[in-house]
């Protein structure tokens, strides 16, 4: 008997203790069911969507505007020929800097040791190197060795590695 008064006095607590917001019908669920937070971690497994690589042209020419004309017509050519590989399906950034380059002085200290020395004066200018940096994303992973091997026939002095990664 002493069992049954003490549950049916739990039971009438539970009730006088209710939550209004359970009854609410414009409050959100997580107020109108009891609810548990749980905090951790989940390990996705996604392929790749997107591949990148660079690459440099550069070019020396007694003149800036030369030597901007020629690095930039080979990047123009690489870009072409990696858009109609990729079917258009890529995204192409470059960069244009030039910087004039100067003769270089030889400075001996003894018979065994010398230290070049860059001799920056203006009568010393020899030309400028125009260097093109052309980076390419590739939309469709499966036609990134492709267009590096579009963009590699185009003679760059230099080239990075592809990346693969997810967008």
């Amino acid at each position: 008997m002493i069992k049954l008064a003490a549950a049916l006095g739990a039971l009438m607590l539970v009730a006088a203790c209710s939550d209004p917001a359970a009854k609410d019908p414009s409050a959100p669920n997580w107020m109108k069911t009891r609810t548990v937070e749980a905090i951790g971690r989940a390990y996705v497994e996604a392929a790749p969507n997107r591949a990148r690589f660079s690459v440099t042209f550069r070019q020396k020419a007694p003149t800036a505007e030369e030597a901007s004309e020629v690095a930039v017509e080979k990047a123009r050519l690489a870009t072409e020929a990696v858009r109609r590989i990729a079917e258009g399906a890529v995204r192409v950034t470059s960069n244009l800097s030039v910087a004039p380059y100067y003769e270089q002085v030889v400075q001996r200290y003894n018979e065994y040791d010398e230290r070049l020395v860059e001799n920056v004066h203006p009568d010393a200018l020899l030309g400028y190197t125009a260097d093109v940096s052309v980076t390419i994303t590739v939309l469709d992973p499966d036609k990134a060795d492709e267009a590096r091997a579009a963009a590699l026939a185009a003679g760059p002095t230099s080239a990075q590695p592809i990346s693969f990664y997810l967008e």
